[in-house]
């Protein structure tokens, strides 16, 4: 199930898909580690395009992979 809460509550390293809004109502996904800044801010750095990195107001979902695989 796509989680759309904001107040993510996963642990650092967490593996995760994101979708992130493309056009229109079309989607990006993207399998991504979650991470925490030293302000305790949630960040999702992204396997596929390395060296980017996605605030968790830049996404629009998310679901830990391991229920993404079983899903899919």
């Amino acid at each position: 199930m796509w989680i759309t809460n904001k107040k993510i509550e996963l642990a650092s390293n967490a593996l995760v898909v994101v979708a992130v809004a493309a056009e229109d109502d079309l989607m990006d996904y993207h399998v991504a580690t979650f991470d925490v800044s030293g302000d305790e801010s949630g960040f999702f750095v992204l396997w596929d395009d390395i060296g980017t990195i996605l605030t968790v107001d830049e996404i629009e979902a998310y679901m830990p992979f391991e229920e993404f695989k079983q899903e899919f």
